[in-house]
């Protein structure tokens, strides 16, 4: 794999594709088949072990009763380079009746060795790009959020995953966001929830933007830290993990999620954080239809290839999500070199191959390399639709 330096800023390329700045188009996944088959089970803890609930869509006829429905900046700090490889596979949670009654994994992206370039210090201005969207003020955690949108029948929640207004959009960059390091791996609970609520609040004022402008909602979850296993509307939540739950739209995160990320990089900044952007991405997908379509397809899918398939799109999508906020806060947040290829590093540690010990799995998350590659696609470039999983070759969401 290398990287080309292209209009916005630099690309992830495949070999023999075309040098765009996305990934081109490819055939939808098989047709699932009816609705009312039997539900699948399936798994939503960000390290993939068993023991999700078993959430799924009411048994009844025809798409489920409609919600209502959503109505239908430029600049950036030096873009990165360097070479990655992709490649994927593991599983995500369906939803319940109403609304989603799912659990979004954790997933994280992968970069390689990737040369951030001289960030400027926070302030912008002569000493870089004028921060954006300054004036926004993140609202408090929002614990009774308007309902999520329901698509009316299966060919608008095909369009929502596919041709979402939301991949029209530019995230805005770069985005202030004064963040204070922290201990994550010692910090008492008041002090984590603090720190994972402030990186919430970046994450709002990052995608509050595009998601507005495509004609969505966008209440801000809250962040619930708890240390022994926790019950919520998405069922019980075991140790470690970090989920973001679609039943109430809030985030969850366990105090001993550090104990699974690799020594090396428990200390860094951002590698936890991007736990927590990568739920946010979650949360996203669930605000534009997004999530609650995929898993629609994925609990009436032909078979478990097919299912697994969804779900790593739902997956790296929200990868890619995580990304596009890393690029937009690495200037105020004075992002290095090492800190960046930490996280990136995290990612690849917990794609499917990884955490299974075998090379060839198909999983619901994702392959280490295809990891990387969709964190790339979200620092590659502000297009939201570069992050458009759901038409993406089926080689780059193995």
């Amino acid at each position: 794999m290398r990287v080309t330096f292209n209009q916005g800023g630099w690309q992830p390329q495949q070999p023999g594709r075309p040098q765009s700045g996305w990934p081109q188009g490819a055939p939808w996944p098989q047709q699932p088949a009816q609705p009312g088959r039997p539900q699948q089970q399936r798994q939503a803890s960000w390290q993939q072990q068993p023991g999700r609930p078993q959430q799924g869509w009411p048994q009844q006829q025809g798409w489920p009763q409609q919600q209502a429905r959503p109505q239908q900046q430029a600049g950036g700090w030096p873009p990165p380079s360097g070479g990655y490889a992709p490649q994927p596979p593991k599983k995500k949670s369906p939803i319940g009746a109403v609304l989603l009654g799912i659990i979004g994994v954790v997933v994280l992206l992968g970069i390689g060795s990737v040369v951030l370039g001289a960030l400027s210090p926070a302030g912008g201005g002569a000493s870089g790009p004028a921060y954006q969207n300054e004036s926004y003020t993140p609202p408090p955690p929002d614990v009774n959020p308007p309902p999520l949108p329901v698509p009316d029948d299966e060919a608008a929640a095909k369009l929502a995953m596919t041709n979402n207004k939301l991949y029209d959009q530019k995230v805005p960059q770069p985005i202030r966001c004064d963040v204070p390091e922290i201990d994550v791996v010692n910090a008492d609970n008041a002090t984590l929830k603090r720190h994972m609520e402030d990186v919430v609040g970046c994450l709002m004022r990052t995608w509050i933007v595009p998601m507005e402008a495509a004609g969505f909602k966008m209440p801000r979850p809250s962040v619930t830290i708890y240390e022994t296993p926790i019950t919520t509307k998405c069922g019980k939540l075991p140790l470690p993990n970090a989920v973001y739950c679609g039943a109430d739209q809030q985030v969850y995160y366990s105090k001993n999620l550090p104990t699974i990320v690799p020594t090396q990089l428990r200390g860094s900044r951002f590698v936890v954080e991007s736990v927590v952007a990568h739920e946010f991405g979650h949360a996203i997908q669930a605000r534009t239809a997004i999530l609650i379509s995929s898993l629609y397809f994925e609990k009436n899918a032909p078979s478990k290839a097919a299912s697994n398939d969804l779900s790593r799109r739902t997956e790296l999508q929200a990868d890619c999500f995580d990304g596009m906020f890393l690029r937009a806060v690495a200037q105020s947040a004075g992002m290095s070199q090492q800190e960046l290829t930490n996280v990136i590093a995290l990612f690849e540690a917990i794609g499917d191959d990884r955490l299974s010990g075998k090379a060839d799995i198909d999983g619901g998350h994702g392959l280490a390399q295809s990891r990387r590659y969709w964190g790339e696609m979200g620092l590659a470039s502000t297009e939201i639709r570069a992050c458009n999983t759901y038409v993406a070759d089926a080689g780059t969401v193995r």
